[in-house]
């Protein structure tokens, strides 16, 4: 059996929330648990400690996690993970005296790079 410890979670909003968990709990544990408090999903959430982030597949008492540890919490930024990208791309050249504009939607993210090097040979 894990000693129950209380530690210390801070947010980029200036609030504190004290969570109750043990040594063997996982990093991923954790930030379940803050789901539960902040209601953003653990694979956004960042926790660091000393500046230190840490890994979700490592236990509390790799970090040295103690009885009233303090870690920040960040939220990461949405981004597109899918591979492709959605972008519009203005091309400064004009040609017989008009702007050039390409739309590129839903194209992996090498074919817009090939496109953009095409338009500027």
């Amino acid at each position: 059996m894990s000693l129950r410890i209380s530690i210390i979670v801070d947010t980029e909003n200036n609030q504190s929330h004290v969570i109750e968990t043990t040594h063997s709990e996982t990093v991923y544990q954790l930030k379940d648990k803050l789901l539960e408090l902040c209601g953003t999903d653990p694979i956004w959430q960042s926790l660091t400690l000393n500046g230190v982030e840490l890994h979700d597949d490592y236990q509390l008492g790799f970090y040295e996690v103690k009885d009233g540890t303090r870690l920040n919490l960040t939220i990461l930024p949405l981004i597109p993970c899918s591979g492709s990208v959605s972008t519009t791309a203005e091309n400064s050249s004009s040609h017989s005296g008009q702007s050039v504009i390409s739309t590129a939607t839903s194209k992996d993210s090498s074919e817009v790079s090939s496109e953009i090097s095409q338009k500027k040979m």
